[in-house]
């Protein structure tokens, strides 16, 4: 989500910055062109329970903290993180930009690589945790009634660290929730798939009602994880 942007005039915004050529391998190009072949929002075989995760997630209903709230800004979203920073709970800061103003330097996603109580309690999500290990930052959001995402891109960068595969875990139906990509299309969810989504693409969101739950996992860049994806299409021949 909208977790990685820069609060820079448009003048002000250095290219060679985001996209140091030096730094971009033949490896990076191939990850980056096997990921872009697949689609935008693409289902796996990866499955989480609904129904499990609906029962587990109840442990946790008094410890869901604010995300990226801004003044002046009301929405209404929280988040747990599934990972965190060495010594960190799933209390603590699930948003990059919070992290890293409370940490006092830049942080990256993948720093974010050691499970929490989260993780540990919630036997529906271990599966398809455990197939990616190591993750980079891995946590759910849940959008309560009108909250939100503007649209936004993420990780518009090259080289990047990490991609995104999101898991739709309650409340995200089509009268439920909505996630809009390319061309402002609706996009149709099954409940408890994981899907690759190219979020460098814009794309936004919004909830008409109350804990509607999705798991964001920052997937590190290598070609062994490129690879999970590619074998893991649900739609093959």
């Amino acid at each position: 989500m909208v977790d990685n942007e820069v609060d820079l005039p448009a003048g002000k915004r250095n290219f060679r910055h985001k996209f140091p050529a030096g730094e971009v391998t033949q490896d990076t190009l191939m990850n980056e062109l096997g990921l872009l072949q697949l689609g935008i929002f693409e289902p796996l075989h990866f499955y989480v329970d609904p129904e499990k995760y609906r029962h587990e997630i109840k442990l946790f209903d008094n410890d869901w903290v604010n995300y990226l709230p801004k003044e002046g800004r009301p929405n209404n979203r929280e988040g747990l993180a599934v990972t965190n920073l060495p010594g960190k709970t799933h209390q603590d800061n699930p948003s990059l930009p919070q992290a890293s103003r409370s940490a006092g330097k830049k942080l990256d996603d993948v720093d974010f690589n050691e499970f929490t109580e989260l993780y540990h309690s919630c036997e529906s999500l271990q599966p398809i945790c455990d197939a990616f290990e190591p993750l980079g930052r891995t946590f759910i959001v849940r959008s309560n009634t009108g909250g939100y995402f503007p649209p936004h891109r993420d990780h518009p960068s090259i080289p990047r660290n990490c991609f995104r595969v999101i898991v739709f875990l309650q409340n995200c139906g089509p009268q439920q929730y909505d996630w809009f990509m390319q061309d402002d299309k609706k996009l149709m969810i099954e409940h408890g798939r994981a899907y690759y989504v190219n979020t460098r693409m814009t794309h936004r969101t919004v909830s008409w009602i109350d804990k509607s739950d999705h798991m964001i996992m920052n997937i590190p860049m290598t070609t062994e994880n490129v690879e999970k994806v590619i074998v893991n299409l649900l739609h093959t021949h």
